[in-house]
């Protein structure tokens, strides 16, 4: 019975630390938005990049 009572519970723990499916979707969201990012940033100038750094925008 103590065997069983021990399996339980670690498969309880084993479901409960195991990431979601939308933990996972939200990785692989963050990895597609870098390399977005990524290949945008390699397609400017250095005169682009720093005009995005020193742009003013008033509020």
């Amino acid at each position: 019975m103590k065997k069983i009572n021990l399996l339980v519970i670690l498969l309880m723990l084993t479901i409960s630390c195991s990431p979601s499916k939308d933990e996972r979707n939200l990785e692989q969201k963050k990895m597609t938005d870098k390399n977005e990012v990524d290949s945008l940033l390699n397609l400017m100038t250095l005169v682009e990049k720093v005009g995005q750094m020193v742009q003013y925008s008033g509020g």
